[in-house]
């Protein structure tokens, strides 16, 4: 995955089509895109060869959540991370409360955006767990 300016970043994708690719603005779009149409299964162009970035406050409301938008944008060649609190701030917060992790639903297949959790998440066994099939 690279991340950075959208016209730097924007040259890798078209370059290399099979890398995942991220500027703020495109994330910000998916998300908000997500929102709107994620309810009938549809994945917006912003959010294909992406990021999806879900605050963990956020994501218990969209519809489908975790697994079937894992699933949804897994085909569309993105991941889905699960960051910190959406409080209308402008940037975003790393998912870091260790005691938080049991929020995160069993066999979540996305990712954790975090800056602190590697002892956390291997004490708790979080790794590994098995995707569940619905």
């Amino acid at each position: 995955m690279v991340y950075g300016g959208p016209a730097a970043v924007g040259m890798v994708r078209d370059s290399f089509p099979e890398v995942q690719t991220v500027w703020s603005s495109r994330v910000e779009a998916c998300l908000a895109r997500h929102a709107a149409l994620g309810w009938a299964g549809h994945v917006p162009a912003a959010c294909e060869r992406s990021l999806l970035v879900v605050p963990a406050n956020v994501g218990p409301w969209r519809w489908g959540w975790p697994h079937r938008v894992v699933r949804r944008m897994e085909a569309a060649g993105s991941r889905v991370f699960v960051i910190g609190d959406w409080r209308g701030e402008a940037h975003s917060t790393p998912f870091g409360d260790p005691a938080r992790l049991g929020e995160i639903p069993g066999g979540f297949g996305g990712g954790l955006w975090t800056d602190r959790m590697a002892p956390a998440v291997k004490a708790q066994r979080w790794c590994g767990r098995g995707r569940p099939s619905e």
